[in-house]
């Protein structure tokens, strides 16, 4: 992302945090943001509660949850710009979905100019709902106590997430993920944990998707080769250091270490296998991160950054990190007591990784054993067990350990949690 659109976000979230801090109202605060930046109504809004396009849009469809009424990002683009640089004209019917996302009046999401415009049939609507609400073509007095990041409390962790699986695509998930990071800690809580099939899904994707390999990004100098060998021996000290004293506390030191791969993997030009490496390093630190997340109980920003983490993996072919990565959330699954989940995520990683290492394949086999004996499944736990154990007879004498995590190996005692990450 350029430089000066993320000092634009950075800006209107200090705004938001701020002026939330002060007691605004969502209303007050969409306001602020037109008269500073001379954002349309229904783009204020927008910005008023945090949400991206892609984020809005998916909180649109929810709230209609009706696939002949679906909203994509370009039309929301379209309502937003009108009637300045489009013909997309809102409905009545749009504007009122809108206001519940966006914790709003409908009237107050066009102008007076704006209502003119619109089909007679949704000004009569307009106005007979604002004849419901005095106060809706007004801005309410200052201050007030209204919170409005309340909201949106409910969206769930893979909002903005549940797109195409491309490059670009996986690319646009980095950023948002980790320019979520940059907001304060109450916008953070405006994300749910995930349920049911929300955290099954994206490991099936991940399973049948074919990959769409980091593509070579030529440009007049070529990120050296020693810079990604820094960010790897980086990467794994920040590992070694999980293992040693805790994901929690180097939390802030992982975001800012991902935000940079991502940022190299946007602007630094490089070869196909400078690409893959960088993705597999950026799924790692977000992994870390996601881990960090758990140990502090943030278990939907866990999720948010696992799910960010699978694409960069799945980016990278990188088969054994995706596994890897399916394990943890399989681990989660069963902490939040969602014992289904746990063994699908843990099945999953075992079906789609594609290596030859007797390691990595016996470690993902004793995770899905281990998953599957809690669930009190126990012919299917012995056959996982006796194959991992398998595994390793045949394993070459002298071959190295995976880069895989230990944290998910089950203790002894056949509970408790993972000794680290």
């Amino acid at each position: 992302m350029p430089h000066n659109q993320l000092s634009h976000r950075i800006e209107l979230k200090r705004l938001r945090s701020r002026m939330t801090e002060q007691g605004r109202s969502v209303d007050e605060i969409a306001m602020e943001i037109q008269r500073r930046y001379g954002y349309s109504l229904r783009a204020a809004y927008r910005h008023a509660i945090g949400l991206t396009l892609y984020e809005a849009a998916e909180s649109y469809n929810l709230a209609v949850d009706d696939a002949d009424a679906h909203l994509d990002v370009s039309r929301l683009s379209g309502w937003e710009n009108w009637p300045r640089n489009t013909q997309r004209r809102p409905t009545v019917f749009n504007l009122v979905v809108l206001s519940k996302v966006y914790g709003t009046h409908p009237a107050r999401l066009v102008t007076t100019k704006e209502q003119e415009r619109l089909d007679y049939r949704d000004r009569t609507v307009l106005r007979l709902l604002a004849q419901l609400d005095p106060t809706a073509g007004t801005t309410p007095a200052l201050p007030h106590t209204q919170n409005p990041l309340s909201k949106p409390s409910t969206l769930p962790a893979n909002i903005g997430l549940r797109t195409p699986w491309t490059t670009s695509e996986c690319l646009r998930i980095l950023h948002a993920v980790t320019e979520t990071e940059l907001m304060e800690p109450i916008e953070r809580r405006m994300f749910a944990s995930l349920t049911g099939a929300a955290v099954t899904a994206p490991a099936h994707e991940w399973l049948i998707t074919p990959a769409h390999p980091a593509t070579t990004r030529p440009r007049s100098s070529t990120l050296p080769t020693d810079t990604v060998d820094d960010l790897d021996a980086i990467t794994a000290t920040l590992r070694q250091a999980d293992d040693q004293k805790g994901g929690a506390t180097l939390l802030n030191t992982i975001r800012d270490k991902a935000r940079n791969v991502v940022d190299l993997i946007g602007n630094a030009s490089y070869p196909k296998t400078t690409g893959r490496r960088l993705h597999s390093t950026a799924a790692e630190l977000l992994r870390l991160a996601g881990w960090s997340c758990f140990e502090a109980n943030d278990h939907a920003l866990a999720q948010r950054y696992w799910l960010a983490a699978l694409r960069a993996a799945h980016t990278a072919g990188d088969h054994a990190l995706g596994a890897n990565i399916l394990g943890f959330m399989s681990y989660q699954a069963t902490e939040l007591g969602q014992a289904r989940e746990a063994v699908t995520l843990a099945d999953t990683a075992r079906a789609g990784y594609r290596g030859n290492s007797p390691s990595v394949t016996a470690m993902i086999n004793l995770r899905a054993c281990w998953q599957t004996a809690r669930t009190c499944c126990a012919v299917p736990a012995r056959r996982s067990a006796a194959f991992s154990s398998f595994q390793v007879q045949t394993a070459v004498p002298g071959t190295p350990r995976p880069c895989i995590s230990s944290a998910l190996i089950p203790a002894r005692d056949g509970g408790g949690s993972p000794t680290g990450s």
